[in-house]
């Protein structure tokens, strides 16, 4: 057993299976939101307003761009749109955005600038594509955002590269164009982005989170083929967090256990189900039958009930945290529990059989001993069991390695070619 994975469970043991309070606050009118950490007990807070764009800077392969959907009531939103045009240099009217872009909440690797991803094609990233020769992702799409106070600016995505995301932005007449880098190796799990306000790296939101209390746009789900979004108030799972809902139950009694194969990674685990409104007397009230299991990146299993929520009128919340365990140390990390290529030796076709503990994207990349990429992929799979047909990769004959990656794990086998 590693010793790496005993600290958390060893600072964590006078906690376990005592109940504490954690109070919070959206603020009036929703104008502030927080980012709370179970480690540390600590909950840091911020105006919806002190950021523009957040990036994924935690895997290799990560390449989501995510926009600050948070505002207070009858406030202006941040808007993200698709520019009518995909050439930097043409000049943009405002009356010409039509399509406005939404942050999904279901992942990290995909936010409002990926939402024109084509899921058919593995290359495609949304903000532009993967490509081989370069083995770095491509912008090829140029996008616009309207800020609270009514300005534009346009922006467009040049590259994810090496690990560092350029990008560049300017007015929609194309005056003032700025240039910026970020190196995912400088940088937390997620790197925030202030446009409006300091014009860089926003640095006072923490690197380690788990739970985002904050305020986002979510389809209503009515029927029709195009839900209307609305704002609601709730909670976002940080990167590596998996969130398991328990409902119907004692939330006092309930134990883990019974819930353990129900952790997934959606972003909006949590979400806002956890309160309700009486349309009546405009009183929020709280479930009583609900608690979650919230399993943080280290491992560590919290058990979170909600006990109060005040609205509007100051934003306050209240929920109760009880340490389950650290379950790192007796659980294989990877995703991935089993991977197999056949046949071996290829010579020409070949399969991957693989399963994944969650659905979501897979990159196959296939390595020579060189350490040089000479195929790669990206798959939508399934959580179990699953199958993937590799096509003709007119490869040299020769030893292989081929990896899987998927989020902060990845698998890798040995292959070989004959031709």
């Amino acid at each position: 057993m590693s010793n790496r994975f005993l600290l958390p469970a060893l600072l964590l043991l006078s906690n376990y299976g005592l109940a504490q309070t954690v109070s919070g606050t959206y603020g009036p009118s929703y104008i502030i939101q927080g980012f709370y950490n179970f480690q540390g007990d600590e909950m840091t807070n911020a105006l919806n307003t002190d950021w523009d764009i957040a990036f994924s800077t935690a895997g290799s392969q990560d390449a989501g761009i995510h926009v600050n959907e948070a505002v207070e009531s009858m406030g202006n939103e941040l808007e993200l749109y698709q520019a009518p045009t995909n050439d930097f240099n043409d000049v943009i009217s405002p009356g010409n955005l039509d399509t406005r872009l939404y942050n999904d909440e279901v992942s990290w690797n995909y936010g409002a600038f990926n939402g024109w991803v084509d899921p058919t094609d593995p290359d495609d990233y949304g903000w532009g594509f993967y490509s081989q020769s370069e083995d770095a992702i491509i912008g090829d799409k140029v996008f616009v955002l309207k800020f609270r106070n009514g300005t534009y600016k346009k922006i467009q995505i040049l590259s994810l590269s090496q690990g560092v995301y350029t990008f560049k932005y300017a007015n929609l007449d194309g005056s003032n164009e700025v240039t910026h880098t970020i190196n995912k190796a400088d940088q937390g799990d997620i790197t925030f982005f202030s446009f409006s306000g300091t014009g860089g790296v926003v640095d006072f939101i923490p690197e380690q989170w788990d739970l985002w209390f904050t305020r986002y746009s979510s389809p209503l789900d009515d029927g029709s083929p195009n839900p209307v979004n609305y704002e609601v108030t709730g909670v976002l799972s940080g990167y590596g967090v998996e969130v398991a809902e328990a409902k119907g139950i004692d939330p006092q009694t309930v134990t883990f256990e019974a819930y353990e194969d129900s952790l997934h990674s959606e972003l909006g685990a949590i979400g806002y189900g956890w309160k309700e409104i009486n349309i009546n007397t405009f009183q929020w009230t709280i479930f009583s039958d609900l608690a979650y299991f919230v399993k943080t990146a280290s491992g560590d299993v919290w058990k979170v009930i909600f006990t109060s929520f005040s609205g509007s009128s100051s934003g306050d919340f209240a929920f109760t945290r009880e340490f389950v365990g650290n379950f790192s140390a007796i659980e294989e990390q990877s995703v991935f529990t089993g991977m197999e290529a056949y046949p071996n030796p290829i010579t020409d076709e070949a399969t991957i059989a693989f399963s994944l503990k969650q659905a979501g994207i897979v990159r196959l990349v296939l390595y020579n001993t060189m350490g040089q990429v000479t195929w790669s992929r990206q798959v939508e799979a399934n959580a179990g069991f699953n199958v993937q047909i590799l096509p003709d990769l007119n490869i040299p004959s020769g030893t292989y390695a081929l990896s899987l990656q998927f989020q902060n794990g990845d698998t890798i086998s040995r292959m070989v070619a004959i031709h």
